[in-house]
């Protein structure tokens, strides 16, 4: 079974991380590893942190002790330091379906020419399914003219990577604060990546809007 990576940037979220932990240690599929990187946080999520890598070696733990460099950084650093084929990127407000790692994966191995494939997701602001609302959705629209018109259909964490596409096209662009997931799958498609687009929805995603 191939190992998956899942890349998490830490900071300030104490209060909430504890549900998105919840829903990666329920996962069907067991080969995972999740690597956390601390960004520089105030509150006590670096104890929480620690308390689940003593309770579960699939978790890695890493502590920036310089000021935050942001998500895009820690993303990058997590990449740098997993051991995973394949990637996941989710925030400390994201939540995963149960079986949604094991349908990425088996969608991986149906697809293997795929450099990243794209899952939809559920939007939600304090509820799974209380908005109704789903993302990354297929189209038979061009896929730059979609990026550039506001149609986007790639909102990062509900992808699945391969790790070296990933970097072989760059990974994140650190210096950006906002679309990041938009800039990088554009980049990605002007660099002839392959990804293919999947119909099951496996991961809810905590809107901020």
């Amino acid at each position: 079974m191939p190992l998956v990576s899942i890349i998490t940037p830490s900071f300030n979220r104490a209060d909430i991380i504890d549900e998105t932990a919840q829903s990666i240690f329920n996962q069907t599929y067991p080969h995972w590893e999740w690597i956390i990187v601390e960004d520089g946080s105030t509150d006590n999520s670096w104890e929480i942190l620690q308390q689940y890598a003593a309770n579960d070696k699939r978790v890695k733990i890493f502590k920036r002790n310089r000021e935050p460099k942001g998500a895009n950084a820690c993303r990058n650093i997590g990449t740098e330091n997993c051991s995973g084929q394949y990637l996941v990127f989710i925030d400390t407000d994201d939540l995963l379906a149960s079986f949604c790692l094991e349908q990425r994966v088996n969608a991986a191995l149906q697809n293997p020419e795929a450099d990243f494939i794209i899952f939809p997701s559920l939007l939600f602001k304090k509820q799974p399914d209380d908005l109704k609302l789903l993302w990354n959705i297929d189209s038979d629209e061009d896929e730059v003219n979609r990026l550039l018109s506001g149609n986007p259909c790639c909102q990062g964490t509900g992808l699945l990577w391969k790790k070296e596409s990933f970097v072989r096209v760059g990974m994140f662009d650190e210096k950006l604060l906002l679309w990041q997931d938009i800039e990088l799958h554009l980049r990605a498609y002007l660099n002839g990546l392959n990804f293919k687009s999947a119909l099951i929805c496996c991961r809810t995603y905590s809107s901020s809007f």
